[in-house]
């Protein structure tokens, strides 16, 4: 059984929650992107999410602590970032993608 840390706990528990879900992706040579379903930019990581994705994450496999074994993610990822190039060249395979629940209020 896993525990949710205190804070969070008393958020879920609230009448409101302000949560967004928010994805960093990094390539093999270390650039990172991110992304959320939020309606504005999120900070997660030093890194800055980008809003207005069409991502819906599946249910998540359980893992150790707080950490998935895995689930997956469907839909389209936009950003000037991604350019067609890099996408032919492969520099976007196997990409390390990494899923974060936030605050959006605290971000």
């Amino acid at each position: 059984m896993k525990t949710l840390p205190q804070n969070l706990a008393a958020h879920l528990a609230g009448r409101i929650t302000t949560l967004a879900t928010c994805w960093i992706v990094t390539r093999a040579d270390g650039v990172r992107l991110g992304f959320t379903d939020h309606d504005r930019a999120l900070s997660v990581e030093g890194v800055v999410c980008q809003p207005q994705n069409g991502l819906s994450p599946s249910a998540m496999i359980d893992g150790p602590e707080f950490a998935t074994g895995g689930g997956d993610v469907s839909g389209t990822l936009e950003s000037s970032a991604l350019l067609e190039t890099d996408l032919e060249a492969g520099l976007w395979d196997n990409a390390d993608v990494r899923v974060f629940l936030v605050n959006w209020q605290a971000s």
